[in-house]
């Protein structure tokens, strides 16, 4: 029998949020931030309301950032982030979040070679998508956008992914 330590379970609780989240509601960005947030216990509706522009490559313009990359930042922030009473000297926080940032782009790169969204829709159904679109939004759930190996996965690595980086600093 294998025994799966909190960690383990976290990470495990935020993948599956994340793809059930993204497979119902959407919002790439906004999806990361709730799955993993509510995996680790430190869910904040700020941060979550702050997400929302962050969908479809930032404002549906998918020539941006992922927005399950862009929403693991914010929640890598949340954990450990350059803090408002020390703005002009918190060197050490900063930096430390930035290191934990490149290890999930790494993992972006690792497996989609990019993390600008138009590039992992080309990757995984062959085609770019601009969503600011009606027809291109339709196209993408055409294409199984949302479906078992579309963008709701790609919500669930980054969710499954956050939560290892954060166990992998701090335990």
């Amino acid at each position: 029998m294998i025994t799966i330590v909190p960690w383990e379970k976290r990470a495990n609780q935020a993948f599956t949020l994340g793809y059930k989240y993204e497979s119902e509601f959407h919002g790439c960005g906004q999806c990361v931030v709730a799955a993993t947030s509510e995996a680790l216990g430190i869910f904040d509706d700020q941060v979550f309301i702050s997400a929302t522009g962050l969908c479809g490559g930032i404002g549906l313009d998918t020539n941006n950032t992922c927005s399950a990359f862009s929403g693991g930042v914010l929640v890598l922030g949340m954990v450990i982030g350059r803090r408002r009473e020390q703005f002009d000297d918190d060197r050490e926080n900063k930096y430390l979040n930035f290191k934990l940032v490149q290890k999930l782009q790494q993992r972006f790169e690792d497996k989609y070679c990019t993390t600008n969204c138009r590039k992992i829709h080309k990757k995984l159904f062959g085609r770019e998508f601009d969503m600011r679109l009606k027809e291109e939004r339709e196209a993408f759930e055409a294409a199984g956008g949302h479906g078992t190996n579309g963008c709701s996965l790609v919500v669930a690595n980054a969710s499954r992914w956050v939560a290892e980086i954060i166990a992998e600093t701090f335990t």
